[in-house]
């Protein structure tokens, strides 16, 4: 795992090895990443955003997060 995450997501992680966690560092302002941001209305960082592969529907999460509130996000994208 790239990212630290809390107990409850880790475990929630490693029961669920479909769910793919990813990190992107803007620290160099990446054009690339600075596109996907715009495509979501977004400007900056934090964003926090789960893409789901079934049906393609992403939900975004707020700036602020909590563990229940990630895993109940991703229960949401694995049940479609």
């Amino acid at each position: 795992m790239c990212f630290k995450a809390s107990g409850k997501v880790r475990d929630f992680l490693s029961q669920h090895p479909e769910v793919v966690p990813m990190v992107a560092d803007w620290t160099g302002r990446q054009q690339v990443i600075s596109d996907f941001l715009r495509a979501y209305g977004r400007e900056g960082i934090p964003y926090y955003l789960i893409i789901s592969g079934r049906q393609g529907k992403s939900i975004e999460l707020p700036t602020i997060i909590f563990p229940e509130t990630i895993i109940s996000s991703l229960n949401k994208a694995l049940k479609g």
